[in-house]
């Protein structure tokens, strides 16, 4: 089984470290029983095994520390004269955490220490060169393998750091270079809507208001129409200019707020005509909702509007909104009373040559809810929209429903 974290490795270590000094331990205290059970001494031959497995428990974390009490524990049997014991393998373990945790030269150091030792014992316990050539020999080469391995496992540590390191460095890097990319980007397309639609919209307003102040015969209707132009184009150009601003990380004006639904009134109200009477019923405490949503129900009306304008023709006679605001969700709809077919016509060349629909479907999903668009039995055109509230959203509303019917 592949271990995922961490955690989960620096468990399974300690376990194995724990195993692996318990046996040892064991073993040794198997051995000293029945060789060198001598009441008190073979006491101290167990704490001398104890010094020399408990300190490799933290080996990893304090290397220098556990290996000097590991020493001491090798000299204090040297000094009492007790032979060699299984527990005296872990001070090749604590040659190895050395070299894997510590400075190199720490670790050359407590490897010939450990030779030393070695050399020192056989003397102390009266071997021969000849009897004693082999086993030293052995403990060397031993030592230089276990310290050649921490080493490495030192060196490997090193180069996996460094490869992390160098690996988030390049992330970091292709972050910024992502994010200078995006910037550039947006202000590109800032300056290309800047010289296409602002220009435009500044022209027609140029225009209507020139028209207003040099035709002073106009019909009152036409006057009224001019003046709406004026009023759209106006508040056209200021959303304009804040949306160039966010493009360009430019701080907006933040008095000027997001739409919201208490809007929707004059919306409506501006899209009448001799020809196309328009209604909204708006339902549920609006106020209350966050500005997304708000803004989203607001843009769902106006384009719905628009595309009545756009695609329906004459043959549109009223335009009904309304908006119902529950403690559950907030349903959208916009229905008109025009001919099935010349709406289904008008959706399907908005869908096609537009972004009309697809930015209202975008926006709706954004917010977890859906949206339906298209002509009913009863013929016309119907927009609907179900927008789900969050738990904080229904908790305000829930709030506002208890202190009305108290």
């Amino acid at each position: 089984m592949m271990l995922t974290t961490g955690s989960e490795q620096h468990r399974v270590r300690a376990i194995g470290r724990g195993v692996l000094c318990f046996g040892i331990l064991s073993y040794t205290g198997a051995v000293s029983v029945g060789v060198y059970w001598r009441g008190t001494t073979t006491v101290l031959l167990m704490a001398i095994a104890l010094g020399l497995c408990l300190p490799w428990l933290f080996a990893h974390r304090y290397p220098l520390r556990s290996f000097a009490v590991m020493s001491a524990a090798g000299t204090v049997q040297l000094i009492e004269g007790f032979g060699p014991i299984p527990a005296n393998l872990m001070l090749l373990a604590g040659v190895y955490a050395v070299a894997a945790h510590a400075p190199r030269r720490a670790a050359l150091l407590c490897a010939a220490a450990v030779v030393a030792g070695a050399v020192i014992a056989a003397i102390r316990w009266g071997e021969t060169f000849a009897a004693s050539a082999v086993p030293l020999s052995a403990i060397g080469t031993t030592t230089v393998a276990v310290w050649l391995w921490g080493t490495h496992t030192a060196l490997r540590r090193v180069h996996d750091e460094t490869l992390r390191t160098r690996a988030d460095q390049l992330e970091r890097e292709q972050d910024h270079l992502a994010q200078i990319a995006a910037a550039e980007e947006r202000a590109r397309i800032a300056r290309d809507l800047h010289d296409v639609i602002s220009h435009s919209l500044a022209g027609i307003l140029t225009m209507s208001e020139g028209t207003l102040r040099s035709s002073p015969e106009l019909a009152e209707e036409h006057k009224n129409s001019l003046r709406m132009i004026n009023t759209h184009c106006r508040d056209s150009l200021s959303e304009f200019r804040k949306l160039l601003k966010l493009l360009r990380d430019e701080p907006a004006d933040m008095t000027r707020t997001s739409p919201v639904v208490s809007n929707l009134e004059f919306l409506v109200e501006s899209a009448a005509s001799d020809t196309l009477a328009t209604d909204l019923t708006v339902e549920g405490r609006h106020c209350e909702l966050p500005p997304t949503v708000q803004e989203a129900v607001y843009r769902i009306v106006q384009e719905s509007l628009t595309n009545v304008r756009k695609h329906a023709g004459t043959s549109v006679t009223k335009v009904t909104a309304s908006v119902d605001v529950t403690t559950e969700n907030v349903k959208v709809e916009v229905s008109d009373d025009g001919a099935g077919s010349a709406a289904e016509a008008g959706a399907t060349q908005c869908t096609t040559d537009g972004f009309g629909l697809l930015g209202m479907r975008e926006r709706v999903d954004s917010l977890r809810g859906t949206l339906f668009a298209g002509s009913p039995p009863a013929g016309g055109f119907v927009v609907r929209a179900t927008i789900p509230l969050s738990s904080d959203e229904r908790r305000s509303n829930n709030r506002y429903v208890r202190t009305r019917n108290n």
